[in-house]
């Protein structure tokens, strides 16, 4: 299986050869490069990497941190029925995917509130024990389900803020006549 669960991740080899990481920063801080953008990451945070982001850490203090990899196929679903020809030969789930794509919206540190956080952190501990257990057949399943619903979440968090910004923006535009 193309994924890995990292329970104590250093943070030097980031980001992972052909693999997209999530990375819980569950203590302490951290200062750093992510694309030539300084960055700054206190705890409770996350960063989305890809294989193409270049990460320099200049300064760690007391940071722990836990990372989930995966392959990109990973992210690719089998056939619901191989009757109907409307569904794409190896549909992919969507849903988070922005939060890998940086550019003016998103830079690899994506937002996380207090009330989002304990929900984020319950469902990426349970991967990582789906990982280390594979209990059964279903396991790999499970962990599909929980990565969607991490990236579904960050990604929500993500979308409505910058959709406050750009109101909040356009709003004060349009009362000074800008």
């Amino acid at each position: 299986m193309n994924i890995e669960f990292v329970a104590v991740e250093e943070l030097n080899l980031l980001p992972y050869p052909e693999r997209s990481t999530l990375v819980f920063i569950t203590s302490g801080s951290l200062k750093g490069m992510l694309n030539q953008r300084p960055i700054t990451i206190s705890a409770p945070g996350i960063l989305c990497l890809t294989e193409d982001d270049q990460m320099q850490v200049m300064e760690k203090n007391d940071v722990s941190a836990q990372s989930f990899s995966f392959h990109t196929e990973f992210l690719n679903t089998i056939r619901l029925t191989e009757t109907e020809a409307h569904f794409p030969a190896a549909p992919r789930i969507q849903t988070g995917l922005s939060l890998f794509e940086h550019g003016c919206t998103h830079h690899g540190v994506p937002r996380i509130t207090e009330k989002a956080y304990p929900l984020l952190f319950e469902w990426f501990f349970i991967m990582g024990t789906e990982v280390q257990a594979q209990s059964d057949d279903l396991w790999v399943c499970r962990i599909k389900k929980y990565l969607i619903q991490i990236m579904g979440l960050l990604e929500e968090l993500n979308q409505r803020r910058y959709w406050i910004i750009f109101t909040r923006t356009t709003r004060e535009k349009f009362r000074w006549g800008i």
